[in-house]
């Protein structure tokens, strides 16, 4: 995993293996399974950070999620992952 630094290539590798968890208009949080760190992203600004953002209202659980199976691998993917929601069960 890449070092935890304010980096753009950083918080994009991190994107690339987080699980969307919640949304709340422009901003997912998500969880990155292999530090099990979870971090906020903008859809619209493309901004990623640490910290939750000042927002007010609840956040909305991610939904849509699919099921896709790996048969090759034998695992099975749920969901969305960045936006494709990926879980290995």
């Amino acid at each position: 995993m890449a070092e935890l630094n304010s980096s753009g290539k950083m918080w994009e590798q991190l994107r690339q293996n987080a699980v969307v968890e919640y949304m709340h208009g422009d901003w997912e949080c998500l969880l990155e399974h292999q530090s099990n760190q979870r971090f906020y992203y903008n859809k619209s600004t493309n901004a990623s950070q640490w910290e939750p953002p000042q927002v007010t209202g609840d956040w909305i659980p991610a939904e849509r999620h699919h099921l896709n199976i790996d048969s090759h691998e034998g695992q099975v993917k749920v969901g969305k992952y960045h936006n494709k929601l990926l879980l290995l069960l």
